[in-house]
């Protein structure tokens, strides 16, 4: 997405903490997160648009 002049940007960064019930490792964990970051619409939609992210995974 490319910035329009007179557009507003409502999101400038975003942080997301997923918290994951499992008994898998922290190596499993971090593939299914690099798997779901690379399919979910949302988070593509954000790094298009150029919205800074900072996502924590962590087993819960």
């Amino acid at each position: 997405m490319r910035e329009e002049a007179g557009a507003q940007v409502f999101f400038k960064k975003v942080w997301l903490k997923v918290s994951v019930a499992t008994n898998e490792s922290a190596e499993r964990l971090a593939e299914l997160k690099e798997k779901t970051d690379a399919r979910c619409l949302i988070m593509t939609m954000m790094k298009a648009a150029g919205i800074e992210l900072e996502t924590e995974w962590v087993k819960g």
